[in-house]
């Protein structure tokens, strides 16, 4: 396996690999050419033509019979397979005769880039011996694919760099990876915060953009976030009229009214007779 740019830097501490990619983002690979008509869809003032032009010149995507590369459509398992295989340079492959998926044919398209795949030990699909090639790949399993095609090995030190991925989440140290190496600083969300999605899918564009900072390492590694969004603010019900089981329908009714008021006046204790938190559980 090829050793790409973020392999070369990833045993660097985090100060001195910012350096580094820095310095060397001009030697790695000068920078793409803009989209500027390749594609229909593509042009050059969209955020990431040069990404999409770049992958194009690689041979990594041809776009589609009508000229288009449809940047906002989801990229499919089986066609990210395709894309990394691409990307690493269609490495030979002994095709089995017998599929390692119960749901990809020996004849399916992808068939040698999932083979590619499985064997190294990019994916290994679903426990119950399924790729789901045609799923939508997800955020967090681009971030899987793409640490295990680099041989990486991180140490995460917890440090949750976005709001939602946590330290015990199944990918947290691939994606942990994925922004210390600048392949993705996420989504901004205001007060220093950053989202990852990790469970949204991948739409093309990102993809290019992706594959591009993960090859060529021109990327901008993100280390730490200053996340200090303002405590939230809740607004105090004004007191209600006071209420039995009998005024409500429902228990559901008088439990959504009991939430509502209980924690800020406390009187309506009646309402849960044995104090179980459950109002009014004689209603139907």
């Amino acid at each position: 396996m090829r050793i790409h740019a973020v392999a070369r830097v990833r045993a660097i501490r985090p100060t001195i690999a910012a350096v580094v990619l820095a310095m060397t983002a001009g030697i790695v690979a000068a920078a793409p050419a803009h989209a500027g008509g390749r594609f229909s869809d593509v042009p050059s003032s969209h955020q990431f033509s040069s990404e999409i032009t770049w992958l194009a010149n690689r041979g990594v995507t041809t776009g589609y019979a009508d000229g288009t590369f449809r940047p906002r459509a989801s990229v499919t398992r089986e066609a990210f397979a395709a894309f990394l295989f691409r990307l690493e340079g269609s490495p030979k492959v002994t095709l089995p005769t017998r599929s390692p998926f119960v749901d990809v044919k020996t004849s399916d398209q992808f068939y040698r880039e999932i083979v590619w795949l499985a064997k190294s030990g990019i994916s290994t699909g679903w426990s119950d011996g399924t790729f789901r090639p045609k799923d939508a790949i997800s955020r967090e399993a681009m971030a899987a694919f793409l640490y295990r095609a680099a041989d990486a090995d991180h140490w995460s030190s917890y440090d949750e760099l976005f709001t939602d991925v946590d330290w015990y989440d199944k990918f947290y140290d691939e994606i942990d990876w994925l922004a210390q190496e600048g392949i993705t600083t996420g989504f901004n969300t205001g007060y220093g915060c950053r989202e990852f999605r990790p469970k949204d899918p991948i739409t093309r564009e990102a993809m290019a953009a992706f594959l591009y900072r993960y090859e060529t390492g021109n990327g901008t590694p993100l280390y730490w976030t200053s996340c200090n969004p303002p405590a939230p603010t809740t607004s105090e019900p004004s007191m209600p009229a006071d209420k039995d089981c009998a005024d409500f329908a429902t228990h559901a009714e008088a439990q959504a009214w009991y939430r509502k008021y209980y924690p800020y006046y406390g009187d309506f204790a009646r309402l849960d007779a044995d104090n179980d938190g459950l109002a009014c559980e004689t209603r139907p």
